[in-house]
């Protein structure tokens, strides 16, 4: 029989705060109790191994409980071929938290059921703990993966869901694309009692993952160190995550729904555990039902239901917002015939079911995963202005003539081959490899290459000329237009096999020996060799040098929203939003627009 030292569960936990009042002498053996009835281990289906009741292992108290489930194999009808599984439920109560781990995830659903209910006893002591609250204690630091649902009517050149994964997506969400998806569950690297965690967090199934363990100190200890930082977090936060959609304050707006459909979150589930057969159910559901909407009453509906074209019947959807955060919902209705009767109990069953029923109505409201979303354009702004002191140089003034007196005149050009990257001219003298490209199907008005630092960067750097000197200049943005669109165009150079085999081809131009290093003349030979050597780990950047914009006309128009300034700005921070999207999504490069200090 399995004892708790030979225990090494994954670490996979639905977490419960228990209710004020309720003592907690005992209350995991009626936990443990109430599993055992919830999950019927009567031995007719699951047999009980062995239970372990309540006992304190340092300073948590644990209780844990083996069972087997005989289940007839999935590729055959011959009922005589039986697979037998054994199964781990573990329960854990650090003072007011609890975790209880499930080797099956199929357990979990009923299990949470069962929280929060008026006997107060048992599992119905338990409440979920409050989604702000998982926010704030484990989607924070790094995000390294993202599960993603849209509230977006569904279209088949926009995905409904999508996962994720980088060094930190927070930085790599679309600010205009990503509105319309919001998080069903993140993985990120929290600061757990000091130490920073890789924690898996599903804020609205109240539920937590941090991946295998190989003994059963480390997964006490894990789950002690889970549960004193939770309890120690007090402050929900309500939106962990930039960019993307967060529920509706004002949920009593929605009416005429447009579209109805299955959409279970397992579909895209981070969840190792989920079976073939189970799998297939879900996929069978989502891809291959079909709702028709007969009517609409405000937020109420009723549908028609079809599964591989066959209609099953009819459904009637009564809707409760009162909390916006938990929707509530009856399904009732009517099979189309006997036939279809039993697939027509499970349609209602499954439209019950809040991880799995989406409605998108006409209203801009859409619900999924058991809560109210509102589509609705945020103003993002665009973060990644820089400011350049340009001192006495002529703003409106683009080069030099003749060309090749670079860096003796007062145009932008100059400015750039004299200053950069100092956007404070702190240096007398500029550093790194600098070319000018300037011409007929260049590259870049310059190409920069920086390796000096923990990284090689390489900046391709786009100039225009403002359109007027005058300190008290508007806002425009036709003044961008033009240099975004050449700064998107010539992405593809930020790969560095594809800008050597460029800047090759312009050595026979005389713009070719416009090239220098820390500020002093070189050639293309010299800077080809440098940046042959950085490889492929360097950093990319796409910069727009246009200085019609001031720092000062800027911070006034963010500081009032209403003015016609203000109005310009978010249409500037549309443009450069998007072409920040091209930037990312072609090269994983970044994009810098530069005004006047």
């Amino acid at each position: 029989m399995p004892t708790v030292k030979s225990l090494k569960p994954y670490r996979s936990f639905v977490l419960g705060h228990i209710k004020n009042g309720v003592a907690t002498t005992n209350l995991l053996n009626a936990i443990l109790d109430e599993v055992k009835e919830t999950l019927k281990l009567d031995g007719v289906k699951r047999t009980i191994i062995t239970t372990s009741k309540a006992k304190q292992d340092q300073e948590l108290e644990t209780a844990f409980i083996c069972f087997s489930e005989r289940s007839v194999s999935p590729w055959t009808i011959d009922s005589s071929v039986v697979d037998v599984l054994n199964h781990l439920v573990v329960i854990c109560r650090y003072n007011r938290v609890c975790s209880i781990c499930f080797s099956d995830s199929s357990f979990r659903l009923p299990i949470v059921k069962r929280f929060d209910t008026d006997e107060n006893t048992g599992l119905g002591a338990l409440r979920p703990i409050e989604q702000g609250i998982v926010n704030a204690a484990f989607v924070q630091g790094g995000t390294l993966t993202l599960w993603l649902s849209g509230t977006h009517r569904r279209t088949p050149v926009k995905a409904d869901s999508k996962v994720l994964s980088g060094v930190n997506l927070r930085d790599a969400l679309n600010p205009l694309e990503d509105q319309s998806y919001y998080f069903t569950a993140a993985r990120s690297k929290a600061n757990v009692e000091g130490k920073e965690v890789p924690i898996g967090a599903s804020p609205r199934r109240s539920r937590v993952w941090m991946g295998p363990t190989r003994t059963w100190s480390e997964f006490r200890d894990s789950v002690l160190s889970l549960l004193k930082h939770l309890e120690g977090t007090k402050k929900p936060v309500a939106a962990p995550l930039p960019v993307v959609a967060i529920t509706s304050i004002d949920a009593g707006k929605i009416r005429n729904a447009f579209d109805i459909g299955l959409a279970p979150m397992e579909l895209t589930s981070d969840d190792v555990t989920i079976d073939a057969a189970r799998r297939q159910d879900i996929e069978k559901w989502s891809y291959e039902s079909d709702f028709e909407i007969t009517s609409t009453t405000g937020i109420n509906l009723a549908a028609n239901i079809r599964l591989k074209g066959q209609l099953l019947g009819n459904l009637e959807f009564t809707f409760n917002t009162t909390n916006p955060d938990r929707v509530s919902w009856e399904v009732t209705g009517e099979p189309d015939s006997e036939e279809v009767r039993e697939l027509h109990t499970t349609a209602i069953d499954l439209c019950s079911d809040p991880s799995w029923l989406k409605v998108w109505y006409e209203s801009g409201h859409t619900i999924s995963d058991g809560e109210v979303f509102e589509i609705r354009h945020r103003d993002m702004p665009f973060r990644n202005f820089k400011w350049a002191n340009l001192g006495n140089f002529d703003v409106t003034r683009e080069k030099p003539e003749p060309l090749d007196q670079i860096g003796t005149q007062d145009s932008l050009f100059c400015w750039t081959q004299l200053h950069w990257p100092n956007l404070d001219r702190g240096r007398t003298h500029p550093r790194g490899w600098l070319a000018s490209d300037d011409g007929a199907m260049e590259i870049a008005d310059f190409i920069h290459l920086a390796v000096e630092g923990e990284r090689p960067i390489l900046s391709l750097i786009h100039v225009k000329g403002a359109g007027s000197a005058a300190p008290n200049r508007g806002l425009s943005v036709s003044k961008y237009e033009i240099v975004t669109g050449q700064a998107v165009k010539n992405l593809r150079s930020l790969d560095r096999l594809i800008l050597e085999d460029g800047m090759r081809g312009g050595m026979r131009k005389k713009v070719g020996a416009l090239v220098w290093h820390n500020g002093r003349r070189s050639n293309r030979d010299r800077m080809l060799d440098a940046l042959s050597q950085i490889g492929t780990d360097y950093d990319s950047q796409v910069v727009i040098l246009q200085p019609h914009l001031t720092r000062t006309r800027y911070n006034e128009a963010r500081q009032h929203p209403k003015s016609r300034d203000a109005a310009r700005l978010r249409q500037l921070d549309t443009l450069l939003l998007s072409a920040d999207a091209s930037v990312r999504g072609v090269a994983g490069a970044s994009l810098v627009a530069v005004g006047q200090l």
